[in-house]
């Protein structure tokens, strides 16, 4: 690892142009623009009709609203950072809870409803997330001073490249563990420090580590488990529910899977002893605010001081009803084996003095270092799982993304030389759908335990097609026609087999254009991005870009190729422009695998 000094600087950097994105994309927006244009802009919607405030989960302030006539919410969606304002009376920040064609909810960043928000004309814009920058910084600033011993662990594990190790247990393991998923759990079990667990696709990443926390909560040791994305942490927190262990998902119940409800704090919460205290001390509360509303906004020295004492006995009321939410869901807490969140929820709710054994992060490669960061001070034993070569952190930043400086902290642990293991068997797909990502990212490392399939892999060149990409007038955003037009073809071909199949692209644009289609209507259609960690019997991969120049834009972006080329099971087939994508050096090499495996195609097969 370089110089810590040097590091932090780059970390800061990256969150400052990050931090500077947002803001031209949104801050700008707000602050340089009239109402009236952020409507126009869909960055505004108001006004909008109160219908009924309330607390609701987490005992947040929400209010549900309904339009007063349509309206643009295309850029809206569950869980946006918002601001919720009323002309001239004030403004609050606040989150999208939810949103339809006739309305929504909105959740406040307050523990109570101000007084303006009674008031007609509520709308709301979009905001910047300044919080999760906030949070970044902080970890950045507790680094550079040494304030948390646990973090001073790490880092000199990193400068070092050496954790230690306590005295070496051997430990008798489930059968069902292949040999190098054995290595790493047990090799986690002895830790002392910091350990990368590095699964690659398919190679049964989740069941290692599902079986590791088993392990240790049969230990009695406590965890905590993070990742980047609400769907990685649920899908981990799914895993453990299966498994009977005692586990608490943290973190905004609007982004959190409906099934896990129960294991949320208000889920917890809801089954409490304390809660028909809870409730009718909401309901006195809600009187009480009734009572004080009643009151208009011109009235007398007496009914202003009534209406004073009924907002202080509500805000004591609410006093209450935190105390005793608190002292249930500390309880539940302190009995739980596995706190599972983001790291942002992590750091939100449990505070700089909780403490655990372990620290688990999965999907790391898509985890900026300073949310790494902000969940390794829970624990001084961190163990990291992902994949380096799959898809890095989102940025918006397009410095970033040009300069390819966005790393992860994954990135950053496997230039560190701590140790890794690596999972060395996939269980996904056929050994020829993975042969190539195989030799590409992973030195030939891998072992296939599938069975062959009949046509595992097949590249349908359009060269020489006519099949020439576009660009959407609106979004600047690619799209391939022609290619839609192959893919029909091709799936009226195979509509007679079982395979059941999922197109994937890396274009907006193409996504568009595919879904207007209408006997494209019943297969599944996404992008490679929210394609990651899923899987189908059948993929097919609509490259787009066929040109003149050969020039291939963001295909270039190696990781997100190995995402999609590695997500079927039985069938892989790939749709692309060989005389512009083949003098790339990746894309040359797969086009000379495709021939050596048998799998290439003209297109004109399909179309004549």
């Amino acid at each position: 690892m370089t110089d810590i000094s040097i590091y932090l600087n780059e970390q800061r950097q990256l969150i400052s142009l990050e931090k500077q994105a947002q803001q031209d994309r949104y801050g700008k927006e707000l602050t340089s623009h009239s109402l009236k244009e952020l409507k126009q802009l869909g960055a505004a919607l108001h006004p909008l009709k109160s219908k009924h405030n309330y607390f609701g989960a987490g005992d947040f302030p929400q209010i549900d609203f309904e339009f007063l006539h349509p309206v643009d919410t295309s850029q809206f969606r569950p869980g946006t950072p918002v601001v919720c304002f009323v002309l001239e009376e004030g403004e609050i920040e606040a989150s999208l809870a939810d949103i339809t064609e006739k309305g929504g909810t909105i959740r406040l960043h307050s523990e109570d409803f101000p007084d303006w928000i009674d008031e007609r004309g509520l709308g709301i814009k979009i905001a910047p997330d300044s919080h999760t920058f906030d949070v970044m910084s902080h970890l950045l600033k507790k680094l550079e001073i040494g304030e948390h011993t646990i973090l001073r662990k790490h880092l000199r594990s990193l400068q070092s490249g050496h954790p230690s190790l306590s005295t070496f247990h051997n430990i008798k393991l489930p059968n069902n563990l292949n040999s190098s998923q054995q290595e790493a759990v047990t090799a986690a079990l002895n830790l002392e420090g910091i350990m990368v667990v590095h699964g690659p696709p398919g190679t049964g990443k989740t069941t290692t580590l599902t079986h590791l926390i088993h392990e240790l909560t049969e230990d009695n040791k406590t965890i905590v488990a993070a990742a980047p994305s609400n769907a990685a942490v649920d899908h981990l927190t799914r895993e453990l529910v299966k498994k009977g262990i005692p586990v608490i998902r943290l973190g905004n119940n609007i982004k959190i899977s409906e099934d896990l409800l129960p294991y949320t704090p208000e889920g917890i919460l809801e089954r409490s002893d304390e809660q028909k205290q809870i409730k009718k001390l909401k309901k006195q509360a809600e009187e009480y605010r009734k009572m004080a509303g009643q009151y208009k906004r011109k009235f007398g020295k007496e009914e202003r001081e009534q209406r004073s004492l009924l907002y202080k006995e509500v805000k004591s009321i609410r006093q209450e009803i935190k105390a005793l939410r608190n002292f249930v869901l500390d309880k539940a807490k302190s009995s739980a084996a596995v706190i599972t969140g983001t790291p942002v929820a992590l750091y939100d709710e449990l505070g700089p003095d909780f403490s655990a054994d372990y620290v688990l992060l999965d999907e790391a490669g898509q985890c900026q270092d300073p949310l790494g960061w902000a969940v390794a001070q829970y624990g001084a034993n961190w163990i990291l799982a992902g994949d380096p070569f799959q898809l890095p952190p989102t940025y918006i930043s397009e410095e970033i993304v040009q300069k390819k400086i966005g790393t992860s902290i994954l990135d950053t642990l496997f230039t560190a030389e701590l140790p890794v293991h690596l999972l060395d068997t996939q269980y996904r797909m056929d050994e020829t759908i993975c042969g190539f990502s195989n030799t590409w990212f992973y030195e030939g490392k891998l072992k296939s335990s599938t069975t062959p399939s009949t046509n595992p892999l097949r590249f349908f060149d359009t060269a020489g097609s006519g099949f020439e990409e576009a660009v959407e007038a609106e979004s600047g955003s690619r799209y391939n026609e022609g290619e839609i037009e192959a893919i029909e073809k091709f799936l009226e071909q195979e509509e007679n087999q079982t395979t059941h199949w999922t197109i994937i692209t890396p274009y907006q644009g193409q996504i568009r254009k595919l879904k207007e289609r209408e006997n494209l209507k019943k297969t599944r259609i996404s992008t490679i991005d929210s394609f990651q960690g899923q899987e189908d019997e059948g993929i097919i991969i609509s490259l787009v870009r066929s040109n003149p120049n050969q020039e291939i834009g963001f295909l270039r972006d190696y990781r997100r190729m190995n995402v999609a080329l590695t997500r079927a099971k039985k069938h892989l087939v790939v749709f692309g422009d060989s005389s512009t994508i083949g003098s790339d050096s990746f894309f040359g090499k797969f086009l000379e695998y495709c021939e050596k495996e048998n799998g290439y195609r003209s297109v004109f097969e399909l179309i004549y």
